[in-house]
């Protein structure tokens, strides 16, 4: 449900997606797809317009990329 309305709800509304990372990390939801869509929606966007996503987004990137026992485990070094 939430891969189908990605285009819709967070591919353009960083806030959305700003706002489902963090629901998604405070649950401890460890979706590899979905996590990974975000990922790469992040990494090709032209700009980040909120400094506050900016640095979420790139905490979030390195926490994931650290943990030896995460699925990204060092997999985001060329999305950071």
């Amino acid at each position: 449900m939430i891969l189908e309305k990605w285009d819709d709800e967070a591919e353009y509304h960083q806030r959305n997606m700003f706002k489902l990372m963090q629901e998604m990390e405070n649950l401890e939801f460890m979706d590899s797809d979905i996590w990974q869509k975000c990922f790469d929606t992040i990494t090709h966007k032209k700009r980040i317009n909120n400094l506050a996503f900016l640095d979420y987004f790139n905490q979030v990137l390195k926490k994931f990329n650290s943990d030896p026992k995460g699925a990204f485990f060092k997999k985001l070094d060329g999305h950071i």
